[in-house]
């Protein structure tokens, strides 16, 4: 671009000011050309750190795959553990040579630049307001001074030494505007050239590092190619091996499943044993044109009596529910005298474990299951209810089971192998009693029942870490609802302390189970979001008159929810009047003595809906062995005394009954 002249700055020919023109969008150009290679290397730059980062972690994975998958002590692992090591090595020096050339650009290059558009770019544009300021102010007073009329000599006066001053000032602007644009486009070259110099210096640095960083890698590299060559041989004849050893075990197993499913289509389906044979070949040949199945291949299943007492598999197992029965498959395992499942799902409530020494086994029937190959496991405990997947799995799992089951008997009455006798707790009928369970310690109980979620404060009024339980809904509570919910009854509500009484281990489960939180989400889910709980821990009304509304009258709980939960509640109410029958049942077929001086009472005939009758069943029920060691005066004191004191009770039952 031509420089203006210095000497013509004062000249006001359109000629000039179209060169200065012309030189002031030039200057506006360069601008735009300079910031839009700032731009250009500051993305490089970004790009530049965002490629270290991941050649960084690049190598860090490449260290962690040699350390944790090359871990054996083979000479062939060894040697590629090293050669990873210096590669990996000579990857973090070529990304310091890169964070090295990407600071010599910002510093060479984008400073630089940057600076010459902050100062000398904004020097002139500064300039270049001044001169058409300049410009404009000496145009309108030109403009005013021609405007005077002839008579006006004051103000034309006037006027003069305005024209005068702006003239003056716009030479001086002009002269600085031309000198700032010529020294402008007088460095660019220069010091662009300075730029590219620095940037290409900066690029030969770079390269020539890592030139030689990776020179020092080529023969080790080299030597790689070849052992890459041989290892490359081994694990392909290595994988030849296998997959021939594969192929040999896929065809025994696949005559294994077809005898299996032979004997499936004779034993179960009641198919003759010729149809069978051709059903399996014309089936299996789609799939293995080399198959071949005979009779012969039928005689290694006939089943001989075996002593194994371990099996696993996969059985469907019967939960009971509510309405129904779910069958889950889970998988199964008998060792150690044990039947486990130690699958953790959601389908159940907890991991299936029972002792076998006191269980026996049966084929389940008709009106128990209505599957096929069921059995049934009973212990003194509970009862499973299992499936097998044929007659031939249903035969195994209660061989297996059998075996088991005798051979912890054996070992609890003293086994020949060494093992310590065991003797078991008898009654007087000499039933064998199970084992006491191992009960876990209260600070072990407390501790599993905190970590349940919102089991930290108390589920009514939120005092933080409760001590007391209501053990049938699942929830943690304080000493102070405590006291509440002890009036609530035992349908509702049945209290115990975490550090005073002992939980039994399906209360321990029933807590883990639920909780706080989940117990809440059904007794508080139309509680309002703005409900203060804070004034429970102060006032006792308003605690017992929330927690009745809680759980008696359920008036937070959804209609669907609430309908369950009364249900619940009256199943419950049935089963204690049920055991209540039974135990005076019970209580009639014991041969009670009762002396002559009791004769006015057992005269009278019993009416199983009267007072007496439900007095006396009480008596019975809670002091069976008081009335063989009693006398007739004491026998007599106690009906008196539990008169008063169990008459309304046993009405008030009855009614609710």
């Amino acid at each position: 671009m031509k420089l203006l002249d210095y000497n013509r700055c004062c000249e006001e020919s359109p000629d000039y000011k179209s060169s200065l023109l012309q030189l002031e969008e030039a200057t506006n150009q360069l601008e735009k050309k300079l910031k839009k290679i700032c731009s250009i290397c500051e993305e490089r730059q970004v790009l530049a750190e965002r490629d270290r980062v991941l050649v960084t972690q690049l190598t860090r994975e490449f260290e962690f795959f040699s350390s944790s998958e090359l871990e054996s002590e083979s000479d062939e692992d060894v040697t590629v553990h090293n050669s990873i090591e210096v590669i990996v090595a000579s990857l973090r020096q070529l990304v310091e040579h890169q964070e090295r050339l990407f600071e010599q650009i910002g510093i060479g290059i984008i400073q630089p630049l940057q600076h010459f558009l902050s100062h000398d770019v904004e020097q002139t544009k500064t300039s270049s307001k001044s001169y058409h300021k300049a410009q404009e102010d000496c145009t309108h007073t030109m403009e005013k001074f021609s405007q005077c009329k002839r008579h006006e000599m004051g103000a034309m006066n006037e006027l003069s030494y305005q024209l005068f001053d702006c003239k003056l000032l716009l030479k001086k602007a002009t002269s600085s505007y031309v000198l700032d644009l010529n020294s402008l486009h007088s460095r660019k070259g220069p010091d662009f050239l300075q730029r590219v110099a620095d940037f290409m210096t900066s690029q030969l640095s770079y390269f020539h590092l890592g030139y030689v960083t990776s020179k020092d890698t080529e023969a080790l590299i080299s030597s790689m190619y070849t052992q890459l060559e041989k290892q490359r041989a081994e694990v392909t004849a290595r994988d030849t091996e296998q997959r021939s050893k594969v192929q040999l075990l896929l065809d025994e197993v696949q005559h294994s499943s077809s005898r299996d499913f032979a004997l499936f289509l004779v034993n179960d389906l009641h198919f003759p044993q010729e149809t069978a044979l051709a059903n399996i070949s014309r089936h299996v040949l789609k799939s293995f044109p080399s198959f071949k199945f005979s009779e012969k291949d039928l005689k290694p299943l006939e089943r001989k009596p075996t002593q194994n007492r371990t099996k696993s598999g996969y059985l469907f197992y019967a939960e009971p529910r509510m309405f129904v029965t779910a069958w889950i498959r889970l998988f199964f395992s008998i060792k150690n005298g044990l039947l486990v499942s130690p699958e953790s799902t959601s389908k159940i409530k907890a991991p299936i474990s029972l002792s076998l020494n006191l269980c026996s086994v049966k084929p389940a029937q008709v009106s128990e299951a209505d599957r096929n190959f069921c059995l049934k496991v009973i212990s003194p405990v509970r009862t499973l209810l299992l499936q097998a997947e044929s007659s031939q799995e249903l035969l195994e799992w209660m061989e297996v089971l059998s075996n088991a089951i005798s051979h912890a008997l054996l070992a609890q009455a003293g086994s020949p192998d060494g093992r310590e006798s065991v003797s078991p707790v008898t009654t007087d009928n000499a039933k064998p009693l199970p084992p006491p369970r191992r009960e876990k310690s209260r600070f072990n109980v407390m501790k599993e029942l905190y970590a349940v979620e919102g089991n930290g404060i108390c589920a009514d009024c939120g005092v933080t870490k409760p001590k007391w339980t209501s053990v049938n809904l699942g929830v943690l509570i304080c000493i102070d609802c405590s006291g509440v919910h002890r009036s609530l009854g035992v349908y509702v509500s049945q209290v115990r302390s975490l550090t005073l009484d002992t939980l039994k281990p399906e209360w321990v489960e029933n807590l883990k189970q639920n909780g706080n939180t989940a117990s809440n989400l059904v007794y508080e889910a139309l509680l309002p979001k703005d409900f203060d709980k804070d004034a429970l821990r102060q006032q006792d009304d308003a605690r017992q008159q929330f927690i009745v509304s809680k759980y008696v009258d359920m008036k937070y709980v959804v209609e669907e929810q609430r309908a369950q939960i009364e249900a619940s509640r009256l199943e419950q109410k049935a089963e204690s009047f049920r055991r209540s029958q039974q135990a005076y049942v019970n209580a009639e077929s014991s041969e009670v003595a009762v002396t002559s001086s009791a004769s006015e009472v057992s005269e009278k005939p019993r009416d199983k809906n009267s007072s007496q009758h439900l007095i006396a069943e009480n008596i019975v029920r809670q002091e069976p062995s008081s009335l063989h060691r009693t006398g007739s005066g004491s026998m007599l004191k106690k009906v008196g005394k539990s008169l008063g004191q169990v008459k309304d009770s046993v009405v008030k039952f009855a009614k609710n009954e």
